[in-house]
């Protein structure tokens, strides 16, 4: 899921996206999915991480994209969930303030 969800915000926001080395297990590198290159993006700011679920525990993932958020001194999130082969987009409210903005 991580690989589609990268296609996705590579074709929508035209920055470079790949699933992240282990799905975020390496120290210094957060989230499911991280920008690419060395370009400056406002993308930089967000943490996105993706759930592949039968079962929804959205107070547990907010509270683990919100740690890694401290550690990446980033301030927005996108949580991506699939469920029953449905994809599903959640953010923070100052992610949603700022995706808003650039529609």
């Amino acid at each position: 899921m991580e690989r589609e969800v990268a296609d996705l915000l590579t074709g929508l926001t035209g920055v470079s996206f790949r699933r992240t080395p282990s799905s975020g297990a390496y120290f210094t590198m957060r989230g499911d999915v991280m920008k690419i290159g060395q370009e400056v993006s406002s993308m930089d700011t967000f943490i996105i991480e993706c759930k592949n679920t039968k079962r929804l525990v959205i107070p547990e993932w907010i509270k683990q994209v919100k740690g890694e958020m401290i550690d990446s001194n980033k301030k927005r999130f996108i949580l991506v969930f699939n469920i029953r082969g449905e994809k599903y987009f959640l953010t923070n409210e100052s992610g949603f303030c700022f995706l808003l903005k650039k529609s």
